[in-house]
């Protein structure tokens, strides 16, 4: 599916270590041991017709900034947790499951390139409901689920931890934590809602 706008806001914002070593910031406190990255989503989301859903994509932008021969190999499996807040600023609580395992491939980037990882989404509003579901295929066999929103503005970003909390790092894997900036997005109302433009 193709939008005729993208927000694409970046960062990598706090290491807590990685790799390559010691954190050493570049002049513009944006990137740290190389590795930058950014969420991509919507600039706005369209809320479906009663029974029926918004398809979408999201995509998380890895880039790496270094000169380094070898390439840096990024794991997918529990390493990427989404956070939605309102327009209040407010979190949204984050809902799931996962039924089944699937273990994505890791993602090679090499130096001075970037890749992007693209997770599924779908806007749902069941018959008769009042409010809205956002689902997140994880790509791991599990899905991320926000329940109660209404139409308004939100903030989404991605927050990126390997090895996860209580396990060992991978081989050959990149190490460390990020969080990109949130990015901002609106859901829409219906069109033919009362008051809608």
């Amino acid at each position: 599916m193709q939008f005729s706008r993208w927000l694409i806001f970046g960062m990598v914002a706090m290491f807590l270590g990685s790799s390559l070593g010691a954190n050493k910031p570049e002049d513009d406190k944006s990137v740290m041991d190389g590795v930058r990255m950014t969420v991509v989503i919507p600039e706005r989301i369209e809320m479906p017709a009663s029974g029926g859903a918004s398809d979408f994509e999201i995509g998380l932008r890895i880039e790496n900034r270094t000169a380094e021969e070898d390439d840096l190999v990024f794991d997918l499996f529990d390493t990427v947790r989404p956070v939605l807040k309102d327009a209040k600023g407010e979190q949204r609580p984050l809902d799931g499951g996962r039924n089944g395992t699937r273990v994505p491939k890791p993602i090679p980037v090499k130096a001075r390139q970037a890749e992007t990882v693209t997770y599924p989404a779908r806007l749902t509003l069941a018959p008769g409901a009042k409010t809205e579901e956002l689902v997140i295929d994880d790509l791991t066999g599990g899905i991320w689920v926000y329940h109660d929103l209404m139409p308004g503005r939100f903030t989404f970003s991605l927050e990126y931890t390997h090895p996860p909390e209580g396990r060992v790092a991978q081989p050959g894997r990149w190490v460390g934590a990020a969080k990109t900036k949130p990015v901002e997005f609106v859901i829409g109302a219906r069109k033919d809602a009362k008051g809608s433009e």
